[in-house]
């Protein structure tokens, strides 16, 4: 039985103008042409005519000292905002930055505090996953406290309802508040995000849909650490070992949350893999990573169908924090949003689905498409069916070897150079100092000592 659906985001019909490179990897201020030196209170303060210049690297090192920053999102969950987050504090320590993490309990937790960055439980949701309401003044305050003892110059949330405290307290505490959209917008996130300094989206379709509702956005797109989503194919053997599953065997992986529409999606993949058992492909495995609401329903949609099939061929693996594995392992991926872009990079043939709709198996003829629609996550495409399933893996499991090397290397090489998380730090970096910048050196000063007396 279908389960129910959310409002989702539209998308975005003509594509945002794509910034140059030079635009993307300096941080630029502005110089004083009649002195020719440069100063924080030059930004807000100059004489005679501005001119665009690259920041030097001793400025850049000497705002770093200045940028503190709190990421804030509702859980250590497994999933992709989350990994996102990880990804960014990683990348923002190794600039520099000082990193403070709060977030509910979770799977997470431990990959977030090996980072070695101060990380801060904080229960802005309950067991149930709703807002934690009779808590709120307590939460509040414990934010504040945080930004009191790290000295926080700059808060940036990801989620909704962990940013409806944050936003306060970083208002209370007068710090920029900057909040990244990640998904659904409903009613409850747009006054939330209007409270905010700067709003990111990670979508085109997300920029449309924010401006629908009177709300500026700066897009900036997921990075990916290519480094570390990687082929490894030479482990595809001994990987496919642990499993229990044989070398030659095809593999089809599915990784998502199993809730809502993408509870659906596992359960036609599951009912196209039981065809192409019942077919051609009698060996064939499929393998689902993720946990969720739905997840019973999976499970109980996975016995049926296997007794269908006569042959458990179904392994539900749960949440995962080493994904590189499953895509190194699996003949063909089947996702959407952060987690197709990882499949990419590790060069796995990767089919696009996901809360929104279908793109079939990705290609340089999709990339367009797929990143206007942030991999069929945000705006709506094509409904997707059992057989279109049944016929794009297929024709993933009869490329020849030279057709998925092919294909491996080029979606690896859209991801280096679309997504690239080395590419995408400058850019938040300029959001992250333009608040600072904005500040004169003696109001800052005074800022932080109130803070501190706080």
């Amino acid at each position: 039985m279908p389960l129910p659906k959310r409002k989702v985001i539209s998308s975005l019909r003509k594509p945002t103008k794509k910034k140059s490179s030079s635009q993307n990897q300096n941080v630029i201020v502005i110089k004083n042409e009649k002195s020719g030196t440069i100063h924080l209170k030059d930004v807000v303060r100059f004489e005679g005519k501005p001119q665009m210049v690259q920041l030097p690297a001793s400025e850049i090192r000497r705002m770093q000292k200045h940028l503190r920053v709190l990421l804030v999102i509702d859980q250590f969950n497994v999933g992709g905002t989350e990994t996102h987050t990880l990804g960014l504090a990683r990348e923002l320590m190794r600039n520099g930055a000082h990193v403070v993490v709060a977030a509910k309990t979770g799977r997470m937790l431990d990959a977030f505090a090996a980072l070695g960055c101060p990380v801060y439980t904080v229960d802005f949701v309950t067991d149930e996953f709703k807002e934690n309401l009779e808590r709120k003044a307590e939460i509040i305050d414990y934010l504040k406290l945080i930004i009191r003892n790290e000295n926080i110059s700059l808060l940036h949330a990801h989620q909704w309802p962990s940013g409806l405290f944050a936003v306060q307290a970083g208002k209370e505490m007068n710090i920029p508040v900057v909040f990244t959209v990640h998904g659904f917008v409903d009613d409850a996130l747009i006054p939330l995000v209007k409270q905010c300094d700067t709003v990111l989206a990670v979508s085109q379709s997300i920029v449309k849909t924010l401006k629908a509702n009177h709300v500026s956005s700066i897009l900036l797109q997921n990075g990916i650490d290519v480094s570390e989503f990687s082929s490894h194919k030479s482990t595809k053997p001994y990987v496919r070992a642990s499993w229990g599953i044989d070398h030659n065997a095809p593999v089809v992986t599915y990784a998502a949350r199993l809730s809502f529409e993408k509870a659906d999606i596992s359960l036609a993949i599951m009912e196209a893999c039981r065809r192409l058992i019942a077919g051609d492909y009698p060996e064939l495995k499929q393998i689902i990573v993720g946990g969720g609401h739905h997840k019973e329903l999976v499970q109980t949609e996975m016995a049926r169908i296997q007794e269908e099939a006569g042959v458990d061929f179904i392994q539900l693996a749960g949440e995962s924090l080493h994904m590189c594995a499953y895509y190194s392992a699996s003949d063909c991926f089947i996702g959407t949003g952060r987690a197709a872009l990882e499949a990419l990079a590790c060069e796995c043939p990767t089919i696009v689905a996901g809360a929104t709709g279908y793109m079939g198996v990705m290609s340089k003829e999709l990339y367009a498409k797929a990143w206007e629609t942030w991999f069929c996550d945000h705006g709506p495409s094509k409904p997707w069916t059992v057989e279109e399933f049944e016929s794009d893996i297929k024709s993933v499991l009869e490329l020849k070897e030279r057709e998925r090397e092919d294909l491996g290397w080029v979606g690896r090489k859209f991801v280096e150079d679309k997504f690239n998380v080395h590419d995408t730090i400058p850019a938040l970096f300029d959001v992250y100092l333009k608040h600072l910048k904005t500040l004169p050196s003696t109001e800052r000063a005074a800022i932080r000592s109130e803070i501190g007396n706080r």
